[in-house]
């Protein structure tokens, strides 16, 4: 959804310098295409956002302004999409850039992950944890009769 998002920005700012009026943007995740335009809670909520903040202000633009969301399948040889696949595979091997994390869904899974380890690493190095390690140590050794 990140790629939809850049992707419409991009196209907006090039339709706008070859004055044209139509955008055509292509993705192989139909979930990615069927969500972009959510701007509910989720994980990707500030991508939707950015995709349709890009989008609206272009169509508003001009009532002769027109952009398509279509669908190309994936890993079937279609030359853009080879390309697309691998320039994100280039990426992937690149530090993360946070600029696309923002959202208030992220902000609480993000809050959530920090607390849980916080809390972990406090209850590992307090002395009821040794103890809790050997009670459960001694109970696994314990048998039937």
């Amino acid at each position: 959804m990140i790629a939809l998002a850049e992707a419409a920005a991009y196209g907006v700012s090039k339709a706008r310098s070859l004055d044209t009026h139509n955008i055509l943007l292509f993705a192989d995740n139909k979930a990615a295409l069927s969500n972009i335009s959510f701007l509910s809670k989720h994980p990707c909520q500030y991508a939707s956002w950015k995709f349709c903040s890009a989008i609206d202000t272009f169509l508003h633009e001009s009532p002769l302004n027109k952009v398509e969301l279509r669908w190309v399948p994936g890993h079937e040889g279609v030359e853009g999409n080879e390309r697309a696949d691998a320039l994100a595979n280039e990426g992937g091997t690149k530090p993360p850039y946070h600029t696309h994390n923002r959202s208030l869904t992220w902000c609480k899974a993000e809050a959530t992950w920090n607390a849980s380890r916080t809390w972990a690493r406090e209850w590992s190095n307090q002395p009821h944890s040794r103890f809790v390690s050997e009670l459960e140590s001694d109970t696994g050794q314990l048998r039937r009769g």
